[in-house]
């Protein structure tokens, strides 16, 4: 395999650290988006209210089954002409495919998680009084937290990655870069291999840290999250429904 010389691979470099930039900004912005739109849904889910329900799980089954790419195209072509007009580009129709599909996937984790605490905590909170709202804030919610951080950012692991898609409909992404890189030079492999390592620097801390953030939650699981202050209604609901020992 011939390896290119230093000034070619500066070419490439300078391409593709382009795309790289838009990659980051891309995936954040769809991560504060999905983690805003699976919080709404998962809650929605569990409200009170049947029309609410409805809504977050109409949203829920149709964002999950078409895929993000066909998403994306269905984005791009369908509502791009019409939308250019307003001057919203391809960047925006991306970062919407990806929140919404992502957002779609991440309300089932966080509802599975809010809908796993035991109903006799529920109980517990409603005999002192405490509605729907209030028990989701002070005793549903702190215990779902400290699981879920790891689950979140795996999911910002899958966010990142499927941010290659957005290259199909012109985003000048890391991927949309590395294949500009390769019509200049010809050079598919060895292109795709310093896309590749560029993918691995940004996803491989994440793997890392989710995997560390993983055996804290094992070893802390069920504690109420410290970072709230303890408010006289939580210490009364924590002291009668028995939060921060796990369920036996």
């Amino acid at each position: 395999m011939i390896w290119p010389d230093w000034d070619t691979l500066a070419s490439w470099l300078e391409l593709m650290l382009a795309g790289l930039v838009v990659t980051l900004k891309l995936s954040f912005l769809t991560t504060v988006l999905t983690i805003i739109l699976g919080s709404l849904s998962a809650l929605g889910a569990v409200s009170t209210s049947r029309t609410v329900r409805i809504i977050s799980r109409v949203y829920v089954d149709l964002f999950r089954s078409v895929p993000i790419l066909a998403l994306m195209i269905i984005f791009y072509f369908g509502f791009g002409p019409w939308l250019s007009e307003w001057g919203i580009d391809t960047f925006t129709l991306a970062l919407a495919a990806l929140s919404l599909s992502s957002g779609a996937y991440l309300s089932e984790v966080y509802r599975g998680a809010i809908q796993s605490v035991p109903r006799s905590q529920w109980r517990a909170a409603e005999s002192l009084g405490l509605g729907h709202f209030a028990i989701l804030r002070f005793a549903v919610i702190p215990q779902v937290i400290p699981p879920l951080v790891p689950l979140t950012l795996n999911a910002v692991i899958s966010i990142v990655k499927n941010s290659s898609l957005a290259s199909l409909i012109t985003v000048n992404e890391l991927t949309l870069s590395g294949t500009m890189a390769v019509s200049l030079s010809f050079m598919p492999m060895q292109v795709y291999l310093l896309l590749g390592a560029m993918y691995a620097a940004i996803i491989l801390p994440l793997i890392f840290a989710a995997g560390r953030l993983e055996r804290w939650v094992n070893r802390r699981y069920g504690l109420v999250s410290a970072r709230l202050k303890p408010t006289m209604a939580m210490r009364t609901y924590a002291s009668a429904a028995g939060l921060g020992r796990r369920d036996r």
